[in-house]
């Protein structure tokens, strides 16, 4: 995953606010396989010197949208979870995210 240039784009996108105004914290969600670590190592070193050096990171997690191929059934999940109301095998019909800026304030 790209975690680094993903996160880049979100300083990018959040820096002309928070020149005027600087948030208190940003939420940022993460899709299936993004890494904790490096996405708050990527902010860290991103924001050090800028106007969100001192913004609070909050991550929250994404799952994909799965469809049961035995029953039908629309659940969260990553694969290989099963489904919650047969136990059926799932296919992914809708990916979450890999990075999506959520909030900030």
């Amino acid at each position: 995953m790209h975690e680094w240039g993903l996160v880049a784009d979100a300083v990018g996108e959040l820096e002309p606010r928070a020149r005027v105004s600087p948030p208190r914290k940003v939420t940022l969600a993460l899709g299936p396989g993004a890494d904790d670590d490096t996405v708050r190592a990527a902010w860290e070193k991103l924001t050090a010197n800028g106007p969100l050096g001192d913004t609070v990171l909050e991550i929250e997690h994404e799952e994909d949208l799965l469809r049961c191929l035995d029953c039908g059934t629309d659940y969260r999940g990553h694969l290989p979870d099963r489904c919650p109301h047969c136990g059926g095998d799932g296919l992914v019909t809708e990916r979450a995210a890999d990075l999506a800026l959520r909030g900030s304030g």
